[in-house]
């Protein structure tokens, strides 16, 4: 998904003694991010010459300032604060005077890095607390349950701006930025500069383009239900089948889902799968084994009220393991992960959760019966939202 912005780009360098300040601003009418930005949010970012707050320096400082206009949309303004000739003390000033009292600070990483950074360079120089005030969003931690949902190798910002697509003119790393400070404090040249500091604009606008994850919190409020079921295969022994819903939001990155039998795919406001059904014998085991009588020569349990003709001789109450009712048919194994709120859910919809009959009583799996093709589209309307569940 393309992200809606519309650039109105002025590049303004106010030159002083030791500092370049570059202002941008930019409209922002992705609907997926607004909903999750705030009038007077601060978007921070900051590039140093080491990862050690108390020996390296910080030498760029980035923020984006959100504002909320008329319309409803949001304006982004961002200011990168540049120490020439390594005046560290004077960054931080400048950055205090600009920095509004109010608004969150958002960064990725921040409450590790970039925040106790500029804290302790803040008491090393005796100046007023930047942040300390401010309420804190690191983007890493409020995202960072979604890394095994959407089976990403990790949450470094780098992978994850890979997985929503959000391209970058920017090539460089952290270890080469640091890099290229130190040439330019030898060496000064607007290339390297200019290089620097599109690697901390771009990381700003990623702090934006980050947000689109949150299409991925609760996605199981998402789903609609099953439209289209097919029938791709059916045999004395399995039935494959395929199956077609929707979604109520649009997704950025396609993401898959393997739970067996079922295999997922959700893409933009769409979702697609396939699930095999086994034919087994199965029991039901009735938890209510108080209402029933179990026959010795018939090796059966029947409804207690229908037992009452039958001499005691031939009836007992049954045991826990004999207190079933046997049948065949195409079932639907239960995947682990869902299991338990399946089975909740199932009991609320009148459904009856099965073993397989070669099965220990205890096995660990769990299957439901399926009769008809209407059968097949309920229980998927139950176990593919907790499916989309993280």
């Amino acid at each position: 998904m393309i992200i809606m912005i519309v650039s109105i780009f002025f590049y303004d360098i106010i030159k002083s003694m030791n500092k370049s300040i570059l202002y941008e601003e930019t409209d922002i009418k992705d609907q997926n991010i607004l909903r999750c930005l705030k009038d007077n949010d601060i978007l921070l970012d900051i590039e140093t010459t080491g990862l050690s707050r108390f020996k390296s320096k910080i030498f760029l400082l980035g923020f984006g300032l959100v504002k909320e206009k008329p319309d409803g949309n949001f304006s982004l303004s961002i200011k990168q604060i540049f120490s020439v000739d390594g005046d560290e003390e004077g960054l931080l000033t400048d950055f205090i005077s600009y920095l509004p009292k109010e608004g969150r600070i958002i960064t990725y990483n921040g409450d590790r890095f970039d925040i106790p950074f500029i804290e302790e360079k803040c008491r090393k120089y005796s100046l007023p607390s930047a942040l300390s005030d401010h309420e804190s969003l690191d983007l890493l931690k409020y995202y960072s349950k979604l890394k095994n949902f959407l089976r990403l190798p990790s949450m470094s910002e780098k992978t994850v701006e890979s997985f929503l697509k959000i391209k970058r003119d920017d090539k460089l790393s952290g270890k080469e930025i640091a890099e290229g400070i130190r040439k330019y404090y030898k060496e000064p040249d607007k290339i390297t500069r200019d290089l620097i500091l599109l690697h901390n604009k771009e990381d700003i606008e990623g702090l934006v383009s980050v947000f689109k994850l949150s299409e991925y919190l609760d996605l199981e409020k998402a789903f609609i239900n099953i439209e289209e079921l097919k029938i791709l295969s059916s045999s004395d022994k399995e039935m494959n089948v395929s199956f077609y819903g929707k979604l109520r939001r649009t997704l950025p990155s396609a993401i898959r889902i393997i739970a067996y039998p079922f295999y997922l795919i959700s893409e933009d406001n769409s979702l697609r799968g396939t699930l095999r059904l086994r034919k087994k014998k199965l029991r039901f085991y009735h938890p209510d084994i108080e209402n029933y009588t179990y026959l010795v020569k018939e090796n059966i349990v029947i409804p207690k009220i229908l037992a009452d003709d039958i001499p005691r001789s031939r009836k007992r109450k049954p045991k826990k393991s004999e207190c079933f009712t046997e049948t065949e048919g195409f079932s639907m194994e239960l995947p682990n992960k869902v299991k338990e709120d399946f089975i909740l859910n199932a009991k609320e919809s009148g459904i009856l959760i099965f073993k397989d009959i070669e099965e220990e009583y205890n096995g660990e799996k769990d299957y439901v019966k399926i009769n008809k093709k209407d059968d097949i589209i309920k229980n998927l309307n139950i176990i593919i939202p907790l499916l989309l569940r993280m």
